[in-house]
């Protein structure tokens, strides 16, 4: 089964790798060109956004990778069709919804109306793309979810640069603006590959069928609200800083940008494994799960990694030539600290695709749901005495938590 999913995710982390090449670039060009201040305001607009994006398309995606590979094994082509169509629908109404939640949450002096308003309209497009990525893993076209995630960062990066190149340099708002129309474009590409792949389906109109909703909605909303707990760790980190230094605020959000170096490959994992484990479930094959043995080998790799990273003697020198502000210099420090979270996060994201291929999205909810509590409990002391040092430990000590659930949950949704 492993090998199948190093195959498979290898496909995938080959787009996944090359989009956050160009994303992490994009973001640089926006430290570099923002204020200190300014980018504090865009981060929390980002985190606020992909808070919300995870209940606009309310993790259909993992539905639709399910159940289009179920009805795939089971030989129902045109099933296939109607659950992606089905979520699609579906998604276009959370996502309308959530742009209402996101502006309540994210409006202050600080963002023009419009243009706040405008940039969480990009929550429709990203929403309707990250259905269509279910599709593809769901048909186990891989190289297509690859190319959509490449052409995404690509499109970002190209946008931002083009509008340096033209107007010398770009603001806050027009940061904002520009990330809607790099939404869209990337829709775009996303919907032509889509309309690629329904060829196999007999009928391609699909009347709405509220049994396949209800279907697509009881899986997902365990998922969602898993996802909502996870992305929740770094939305409450933001909402907290938000109220205190802008400084701290905008460091921490450059130690998440390169912390997601380091985890690059992580979102390939539960993406693939959801459909294989479906599809392995289905038909009676057996399922394992990653052992001590593995476990101690990244362990290692991440000490090794740390070591390097605190020894290195020109770590400053080169924030400062990255990122070009004195204020982001310290960021290693706390990336040390976080680091240590990394062989946790791994286990953690293949024990949920196991489990949610096996159906129990659920235990993953719970152990999301205790992450998000020890986050919360601890971040606002360890903040309060200890700086930003604090907050990472208690990020760490949430992803501690979250390894030891999913973990006990993979284990028991294989007993059964």
């Amino acid at each position: 089964m492993w090998k199948e999913a190093l195959k498979n995710s290898s496909i995938v982390l080959v787009g996944v790798v090359l989009s956050r090449f160009f994303v992490f670039f994009y973001n640089t060009l926006i430290i570099r060109t923002l204020s200190v201040a300014d980018y504090a305001l865009f981060a929390f607009a980002m985190a606020v956004f992909n808070w919300i994006l995870v209940f606009s398309h309310f993790d259909l995606y993992a539905a639709v990778s399910r159940y289009v590979s179920k009805s795939r094994a089971l030989g129902k082509t045109n099933e296939a069709w109607s659950y992606y169509r089905h979520a699609l629908k579906l998604a276009v109404l959370f996502a309308m919804f959530g742009v209402v939640i996101a502006m309540l949450i994210a409006s202050r002096p600080d963002y023009p109306f419009f243009v706040l308003f405008v940039f969480m309209s990009s929550l429709l497009p990203m929403a309707l793309l990250t259905v269509n990525d279910g599709y593809f893993k769901g048909l186990e076209k891989f190289g297509y979810s690859a190319f959509v995630e490449t052409s995404g960062g690509l499109i970002k990066l190209s946008v931002l640069g083009g509008a340096l190149l033209v107007m010398g340099t770009v603001k806050l708002a027009d940061v904002l603006v520009l990330f809607f129309l790099s939404s869209s474009l990337m829709f775009t590409v996303s919907s032509i590959c889509t309309s690629r792949l329904k060829a196999g389906a007999v009928s391609i109109a699909v009347s709405f069928k509220t049994a396949t909703a209800k279907a697509l909605i009881d899986y997902s909303k365990w998922v969602c609200f898993a996802d909502l707990m996870n992305t929740g760790i770094l939305f409450s980190g933001n909402l907290i800083l938000s109220y205190q230094n802008p400084r701290d605020l905008a460091l921490f959000n450059v130690v998440i940008l390169i912390y997601s170096i380091f985890q690059i490959g992580f979102g390939a994992i539960t993406t693939v494994l959801i459909p294989q484990v479906s599809r392995r479930s289905a038909s009676k094959e057996a399922v394992r799960l990653l052992g001590l043995r593995e476990f101690s080998f990244v362990t290692m790799l991440t000490i090794v990694l740390i070591a390097g990273l605190l020894i290195f003697p020109w770590r400053q020198q080169i924030l400062l030539l990255l990122f070009n502000k004195p204020a982001y210099v310290d960021a290693f420090g706390y990336l040390a600290i976080l680091l240590l979270a990394l062989p946790f996060r791994l286990f953690s994201i293949t024990n949920k695709g196991i489990v949610q291929g096996l159906g129990q999205p659920k235990r993953v909810a719970s152990a999301a749901l205790c992450a998000l509590i020890a986050n919360t409990v601890l971040f606002i002391p360890l903040y309060f005495f200890f700086s930003l040092a604090g907050a990472m430990v208690a990020m760490v000590c949430a992803y501690l938590v979250e390894f030891c659930m999913t973990l006990l949950a993979a284990q028991k949704a294989l007993r059964q």
